[in-house]
């Protein structure tokens, strides 16, 4: 499957292309080499429903219960009810994880499943996690 470059920044693009080009290292049981993976940022979209989370977990990415803007769930007759830090309440028909503008997520991943969160609509973007230097 290929990336949505559109949806990728101009370095995790360039490593994309990279790790086509190169063989996949592999150990004596075939297992791939952690060298293969991408330490990522993923953007997405401010309402998240059970299976985008869910999906998330699947390939590996990091989802925290808890986290800015993110509540806790309680189940009402078949609806949700959220409650905020300010003491208001909201209710849905399903849960879902919600920010104020987007939620961000890191994951180390390989190349094949960056492209396919890529192509998920309710992705907004990837980007590249950069090394950080010592002053």
């Amino acid at each position: 499957m290929e990336p949505n470059y559109g949806k990728v920044d101009a370095a995790l693009a360039a490593a994309l292309d990279e790790s086509k080009h190169n063989i996949a290292a592999t150990t004596n049981d075939g297992a791939k080499d952690n060298k293969n993976l991408l330490e990522i940022f993923v953007h997405t979209d401010k309402n998240l429903g059970l299976e985008q989370i869910e999906y998330l977990k699947e390939k590996g990415v990091n989802v925290r219960g808890k986290g800015k803007g993110v509540g806790e769930e309680k189940e009402y007759s078949n609806s949700y009810r959220r409650y905020s830090s300010s003491g208001g309440h909201s209710t849905s028909t399903s849960p879902t994880m919600k920010t104020d503008s987007s939620s961000i997520f890191t994951a180390s991943l390989p190349a094949e499943i960056i492209a396919e969160l890529s192509n998920q609509p309710w992705i907004r973007y990837l980007t590249l996690s950069r090394k950080l230097k010592l002053l």
